[in-house]
């Protein structure tokens, strides 16, 4: 399952690239099909939780970029958080079906400095014993590459070459289906100014650079995403900003450069076999069918203006789910959906929060076609709330996130489903001096209501909240930790009992 995440830039491509990649596509949209839920939709309320701690997972603040699932009882999520001593670290967070704990991570060599900013971008856990996480760092304004690896008790740090001729590089996405295969794609600068993709291969021991080709005429280039089904089969997908969009298949061997029909554009990718893909573009998506893209129109809602669809996940070939946001005639930001049911795409009806005028769903983890979580943000003054959103099959339900004690601003960037009746997601919400801090949720799939809670603790934060009664099958279990400089960590998780 495809999972998508807010990612930092890294500072050793130009700006402009990341943002690309970061905001996928936008496009001016015609009408379209009609959308039920709009602002001052009525939130959905549902059956209270129970209440259980958890051992307290000590890391300062920051923020989780990704995060991977492989099952209920095993998740990582992985990110940067600054240290004791005001310097970036690398940042893996491990969820073992009772608490989150805090993993040692391995940092680049003189990591001393602020401006080295090492960060993990992606994560890929395909099993309980196995994850590989990508990014980069800075050394002297120049972008390094950084992949790490967990064998089930520790993080490794791994060798990666760098791209020959490259002046600066850094890895975005990584998918595996093993231990032993892994694919991860960036991006990295020639002595010419180019910015262009490359790929490379993990066979369990090393990283081996791959030959990623660029369509010709291509000088600024960034790759949007990987999704592999085996280690014969990936798609790697993203943009030529002089030529447009592009497409390359694994093959086992090479990887091939494929043609994309029209300027629909290749952004976020899901694969669930070597006959069926989905990619985003600017105004639609393109099918991998076994032998060839094809494109794929979504329509727009009535009366919007722009649309922007971030990520897609796949159930199977009959079923995806895309989200994002678009924007209406008077100028609200309002959630998005459309799901594909093996022929078409159509627009489903999101609920947004009442006297919401920005809303937006950036993350979305599919594990059936009646079982998709979905998260983001809204905002009712300048400070965005989390948001999270579930898919029953039919309809889409707001389930009310948690926000954490005394935080001004909240949000879920990224979501992973092992089940259909387990959700991870992860984003960040600033601490009272300002800080990025980090947060960790756990969505069931069914409908919730998120109650605050009452805490002893919360008297140092002077919150005061409500302890949620039980819902007949689950339970929940939260984290909270008040740390160095008034740094907070929360997390929630909710699973069948």
């Amino acid at each position: 399952m495809r999972r998508w995440s807010r990612r930092n830039a890294w500072a050793g491509l130009v700006a402009g690239l990341a943002a690309c990649a970061l905001t996928a596509f936008t496009v001016a949209a015609p009408a379209g099909t009609a959308l039920a839920a709009r602002v001052g939709a009525r939130l959905l309320t549902h059956t209270t939780w129970t209440i259980r701690k958890s051992p307290n997972a000590t890391v300062p603040g920051g923020q989780l970029n990704a995060v991977s699932c492989s099952a209920a009882s095993a998740c990582t999520a992985v990110g940067t958080n600054i240290s004791t001593s005001g310097v970036n670290v690398t940042l893996a967070e491990r969820w073992n079906g009772t608490s989150w704990q805090h993993q040692r991570t391995p940092n680049p060599p003189n990591d001393t400095v602020p401006i080295r900013s090492p960060d993990l971008l992606g994560v890929s856990c395909p099993t309980s014993h196995f994850c590989a996480a990508v990014g980069a760092y800075q050394v002297d304004s120049v972008g390094i590459s950084l992949a790490e690896a967990w064998n089930g008790s520790r993080w490794t740090r791994q060798s990666f070459p760098a791209p020959v001729g490259s002046t600066s590089a850094g890895l975005d996405q990584v998918s595996c289906t093993s231990a032993r295969f892994c694919e991860a794609v960036g991006t990295y600068r020639t002595s010419a100014g180019k910015n262009l993709a490359f790929a490379a291969t993990w066979d369990g021991a090393s990283w081996r650079l791959q030959h990623l080709p660029n369509r010709v005429g291509s000088t600024f280039v960034f790759a949007a995403g990987v999704s592999c089904v085996s280690p014969t089969f990936c798609e790697a997908t993203g943009t030529s900003v002089q030529v447009g969009p592009f497409a390359a298949r694994w093959n086992g061997t090479t990887w091939l450069l494929q043609a994309v029909p029209g300027t629909t554009g290749m952004g976020a990718v899901s694969c669930v076999s070597v006959t069926f893909c989905e990619a985003l573009g600017s105004n639609g998506s393109e099918m991998w069918n076994g032998s060839a893209w094809s494109a794929q129109p979504i329509p727009t809602p009535a009366g919007s203006t722009s649309t922007n669809l971030r990520t897609v996940s796949c159930a199977n070939a009959a079923f995806c789910a895309a989200v994002g946001q678009y924007t209406d005639s008077s100028g609200n930001n309002l959630s998005l959906a459309a799901t594909w049911n093996g022929t078409s795409w159509a627009v489903q009806p999101t609920p947004n929060p009442p006297r919401a005028t920005f809303t937006v769903l950036d993350a979305v983890s599919c594990a059936q076609a009646a079982a998709c979580e979905a998260g983001g943000d809204f905002q009712l003054t300048s400070s965005p709330v989390a948001l999270a959103e579930s898919w029953n099959g039919s309809t889409w339900q707001i389930q009310p996130a948690f926000r954490p004690p005394g935080a001004a601003a909240n949000n879920l960037s990224a979501v992973s489903c092992a089940s259909a009746v387990f959700c991870e997601a992860v984003g960040s919400h600033p601490d009272r001096s300002g800080l990025d801090t980090v947060s960790l949720h756990g969505f069931p799939r069914r409908g919730v209501e998120w109650r605050h809670l009452e805490d002893p603790e919360d008297a140092e934060s002077g919150s005061s909240y409500q302890r949620p009664a039980a819902e007949p099958g689950w339970s929940v279990v939260r984290l909270r930790h008040f740390l160095r400089g008034g740094r907070i960590k929360f997390q929630q998780c909710w699973q069948r009992r």
